[in-house]
């Protein structure tokens, strides 16, 4: 039970990190973008 637990809060934080990661990314291109034109 403790596992499962420890998995499911594992993936929750995986998945928080990549969007997290994502939405960075995208903002970073974006002031890329605006910094070209």
């Amino acid at each position: 039970m403790i596992h499962l637990l420890y998995y499911v809060n594992h993936k929750k934080e995986h998945y928080l990190k990549t969007h997290f990661n994502q939405k960075i990314n995208f903002i970073e291109k974006k002031d890329k973008i605006k910094s070209i034109f």
